[in-house]
């Protein structure tokens, strides 16, 4: 019976083989965007349209529209907002003022936990 043992050739791929799997699960994963939001934990965006706002407070806003949801980046937290039709969601991303707009709109209105 013979058996097989890696030459020393080979063998700097074996050593090699389980940092190439690591990475391409490390790489897999660096194109989903997780952030923590306020009242919810972790929240994967893959499935969220994301806008970035320019306003000095309001930096960002992601939509969910088959389950109505909408996250909103206020400074550096991040806080979820239910029951977002989509005309709310695109009046809100097409504001000549979003600050102004989250305040009277979605702030107090629109919290899932109202």
């Amino acid at each position: 019976m013979v058996k097989w043992l890696p030459t020393r050739s080979l063998w700097p791929l074996a050593r090699a083989l389980p940092l190439c799997v690591f990475l391409a699960i490390v790489s897999s994963l660096a194109g989903a965007e997780i952030v923590p939001v306020l009242g919810r934990g972790q929240v994967d965006l893959t499935d969220y349209e994301c806008k970035t706002i320019s306003s000095p407070i309001i930096k960002q806003v992601c939509y969910e529209k088959q389950r109505s949801l909408m996250l909103v980046k206020v400074d550096k937290k991040w806080y979820q907002y239910c029951a977002v039709e989509p005309e709310i969601y695109d009046s809100f991303i097409g504001s000549n003022n979003a600050a102004r707009y989250y305040t009277k709109n979605v702030k107090d209105t629109l919290d899932c936990f109202h």
